[in-house]
């Protein structure tokens, strides 16, 4: 992994999230429940955390599967961002 990338974990949220995944998922994100429970709210993937070390990325990832929670990683470097339009490019 090169300097500055980084990785974004994303989840898909579970349907019904009970008080004690939230709670879970909370502890893990270092998060509280109540802001938790928003983020992980709705049905469609979103991102819940980002990191810059591969290796807390994938124990963060071991703690949410552990759980029950679908996850996937994506990364993003400085050179896949054009600097003079500041956007991403693919």
């Amino acid at each position: 992994m090169a300097d500055n990338e980084v990785i974004y974990i994303a989840i898909a949220p579970p349907t019904a999230p009970d008080d004690n995944l939230i709670r879970g998922v909370a502890d893990i994100l270092s998060r509280s429940p109540c802001g938790t429970r928003h983020l992980i709210a709705g049905g469609i993937p979103r991102i819940i955390a980002h990191y810059d070390n591969m290796q807390i990325t994938g124990h963060v990832i071991q703690k949410l599967h552990n759980l029950g929670i679908g996850c996937f990683t994506c990364l993003l470097s400085p050179s896949a961002c054009d600097k003079e339009k500041g956007a991403f490019v693919p």
